[in-house]
């Protein structure tokens, strides 16, 4: 049976090769115009790292959320009925083993506007659309790897969003490049120009009376306490102290040399 069939396959394909050949480039062909499935799946998204983190110094709740006409307001406040945002004091973790930027005391600023959206009497919501910036300024210069600055991270973004549940006590302030928002991080410590995607992800918790609608009906305003953690993909390098890009540059101009050297010897 077996040597049948394999005679009966020559006999049905007599030019094997040239009909396996033609195959692979049809389906080469329809990768191409995206008509094979297989090509369609996207490959998963890389995931991003974390590389600093704040949390409240005091129990005090520290921000403030007040529903308006159109425009809904977040911003960090340390006063109740306060109408603008003011610094409220944080401890600033870098998670990257550069040494003076491990617990630094430190003033958070948070000023986030969004539309004013319907919010329904129960279950998830999300307030889509934020758009701001914060700032985390350290309470005394830093000196650290020949840098001396204050400015430990600080961001402006849009597309950022306000998610919780209705009746409960815990939400989040978040952003995501991957999800489409727009992120622009600074620092006098860290170099952002190599970083593809970037997120925040900040906790509020202890929120007074619970999320609850307001019958305009988006979200009524409340207090509570925030922190969270800032991450990138891949990691910000640390910006390097004048003297060493002096001793960077030398090195690369000696290198220069060296190789024009050994190019004249090989000449001779």
């Amino acid at each position: 049976m077996g040597g049948s069939g394999s005679c009966y396959a020559l006999r049905r394909f007599p030019n094997r090769r040239r009909y396996e050949e033609s195959s692979m480039r049809l389906i080469k062909s329809l990768a191409a115009t995206g008509l094979f499935v297989a090509a369609t799946i996207a490959a998963p998204a890389a995931a991003l790292t974390t590389f600093a983190s704040i949390s409240p110094s005091t129990t005090d709740l520290n921000v403030t959320f007040v529903n308006g006409d159109r425009t809904d307001r977040l911003y960090t406040s340390l006063t109740e009925g306060a109408r603008a945002a003011s610094g409220v004091p944080v401890i600033f973790t870098l998670g990257l083993g550069i040494p003076n930027l491990q617990s630094v005391a430190s003033t958070f600023t948070l000023d986030a506007q969004m539309p004013d959206s319907d919010v329904g009497s129960s279950g998830a919501f999300s307030l889509l659309g934020a758009s701001g910036s914060f700032s985390i300024i350290a309470n005394n210069a830093v000196t650290t790897g020949g840098i001396t600055g204050t400015n430990l991270l600080s961001g402006v973004f849009n597309g950022a969003s306000l998610n919780g549940t209705i009746g409960e006590t815990t939400g989040a302030f978040r952003a995501s490049t991957i999800g489409g928002a727009t992120i622009t991080y600074s620092s006098d410590f860290l170099d952002f120009s190599d970083v593809i995607d970037s997120d925040f992800s900040l906790a509020l918790t202890a929120v007074t009376n619970a999320f609850a609608p307001n019958g305009n009906p988006g979200l009524a305003g409340f207090r509570a306490t925030i922190g969270g953690q800032f991450s990138s993909e891949p990691v910000p390098a640390f910006i390097p102290e004048p003297g060493t890009w002096a001793m960077l540059i030398l090195g690369f101009g000696m290198v220069g040399i060296s190789a024009r050297r050994r190019q004249k010897v090989a000449v001779a």
